[in-house]
């Protein structure tokens, strides 16, 4: 055993002493803070400038004239045909529609709200929503309203009005609550459309429809925990145990996320802070997988070319310890390049964005919620994409010793990593389907999903078990047999051919 780490020593000093490893470094930390600062200088953009592109007040005036000379040709249009005929009902149809899109920029131009904007708001819902009813009231007798429901539309065109004088978003959300009422919900589903809302005005004080996100699907997981069903791609799939103990767990999650204010923000203001992060981080593997299948593809044949294994066995020391030494001293590099990159990612979303902008890691077991720190977060994740690779390190590694060539090693290696991803994205979109693709080792080259479920909205899909990919476990014990037997092939390669 001492023999083995006094091998270990020497090859992890023979590494960390080549320069290339060093200027590796350097270029990837210079990478990442100029692409971290680049985002930095994206988002201080002013987002107004561009809303103004589209928001001139003669561009509205427009839209009001081009559908007031579309109602008047309609109407011209339905003077001449018959009552209760299709034309007279296509074209009735049209002249409703046209109404409404013009009594909808009207509004627009009333209350001085944006003709276009990023995120589309609570206003500008309230907007065509006030359209809408005031439509309704304007052909009330082609849709044959009662005087309850006519009274209703009024009470509703007051609210709508209301809401937008005074931008108040509580008062949306005390309007959509009072719409439930009218709709033939149960006491209990009533009550989960309620909690929603509350959830959403809290977690969105400044009304931004696409950062509810959180909130919806919450009340779609507690009504799929109400009817004991679950809802998935235009199915109704019962309920089991174990996907009610998930949706439990997910229900936990969204819970203590809008409880302390860690919402998945989905805005486009708040995307390239978001995207830095991904992109240093992916900058960083990229960098590490490369430094580690260079190291990996020339462990053996650069040493067998260059005559230094020669040097070892004569000392003499059996190969199966020079074999386990190259080895650990790759695993080595791996774990230290992993931290490395994991600090350089850190390092540049804080020093650009604060450490407030890197999210911490919320999940559940048994129904309750738990929380991981984001440094610790993202040093994991960074080793989980490490598993995975390592397999390609192996591979590398038995191409180097059976064909006693470090090009073909490190090319192979690089192509069927590339090959692998490519193969992952056509299975991910269902081109590839079958029990069988489970066997392939491109099901099993991207296991964060599988070790973070909880990491984002869409992703908590797959933690309720709707999704074709392999188990964790299954992928575990797949890539540990596949590492294992290429190891062996390697090992048996290195410690019986002649040198």
């Amino acid at each position: 055993m001492s023999k083995v780490l006094s091998l270990w020593r020497n090859e992890l000093a023979r590494i960390i002493r080549r320069p290339f490893l060093f200027v590796v470094t350097i270029i990837m930390t210079a990478l990442c803070l100029g692409f971290t600062g680049l985002f930095k200088f994206v988002n201080t953009l002013d987002q107004m400038d561009y809303n103004n592109w589209y928001n001139d007040e003669s561009i509205i005036d427009d839209e009001i004239n081009h559908y007031q000379n579309e109602i008047t040709a309609l109407e011209q249009a339905l003077t001449q045909s018959t009552s209760g005929t299709v034309e007279y009902e296509n074209i009735m149809s049209d002249l409703v529609s046209a109404y409404n899109e013009q009594v909808y920029y009207q509004t627009l131009k009333e209350y001085e709200l944006p003709y276009y904007t990023i995120e589309k708001s609570f206003l500008d819902e309230t907007a065509y929503s006030l359209a809408s009813a005031q439509t309704n009231l304007k052909y009330s007798d082609y849709y044959q309203l009662n005087e309850q429901e006519i009274s209703r539309f009024e009470n509703q065109i007051s609210r709508y009005q209301s809401i937008l004088k005074k931008q108040s978003y509580k008062e949306y959300i005390d309007l959509q609550k009072d719409l439930l009422k009218e709709q033939n919900y149960s006491e209990e589903e009533k009550a989960i459309y309620e909690q929603a809302l509350d959830y959403q005005y809290t977690c969105n004080p400044e009304g931004i429809l696409s950062i509810v996100g959180e909130a919806e699907q919450w009340k779609n997981d507690k009504l799929s925990l109400l009817h004991k069903q679950y809802y998935s791609d235009g199915v109704y799939v019962p309920l089991t145990e174990s996907l009610t103990k998930e949706l439990e767990n997910n229900i936990a999650v969204y819970e203590y996320k809008m409880g302390k204010g860690l919402l998945q923000n989905t805005s486009n203001e708040n995307f390239p802070v978001e995207l830095a992060l991904s992109a240093t981080s992916g900058l960083c593997r990229s960098f590490l997988l490369f430094v580690l299948i260079i190291l990996a593809g020339g462990c053996i044949s650069s040493d067998i070319q260059s005559g230094a294994v020669k040097g070892l066995i004569i000392a003499p020391v059996k190969r199966s310890k020079i074999f386990f030494a190259k080895i650990l001293s790759l695993l080595t590099v791996g774990v230290i390049g992993t931290l490395v990159c994991a600090l350089i990612s850190l390092a540049s979303q804080c020093l650009f964005f604060g450490y407030s902008s890197i999210p911490p890691y919320i999940f559940a077991s048994g129904g309750t919620a738990h929380k991981l720190s984001p440094v610790l977060y993202l040093i994991a994740q960074m080793f989980v994409w490490l598993l995975p690779v390592l397999l390609v390190m192996t591979f590398a590694v038995m191409l180097s010793a059976v064909t006693r060539s470090t090009a073909i090693s490190i090319g192979v290696s690089i192509a069927v990593y590339f090959v692998c991803s490519s193969a992952l994205s056509f299975i991910n979109l269902g081109i590839v389907k079958g029990e069988w693709v489970k066997f392939l080792p491109f099901q099993h080259m991207d296991l964060t999903t599988a070790f973070f479920p909880y990491s984002t909205v869409s992703s908590l899909l797959d933690a309720v078990g709707f999704t074709t990919a392999p188990s964790l476990g299954f992928s575990l014990i797949y890539l540990f047999v596949l590492t294992l037997c290429l190891g062996y092939i390697a090992f048996d390669s290195f410690t019986r051919r002649d040198i």
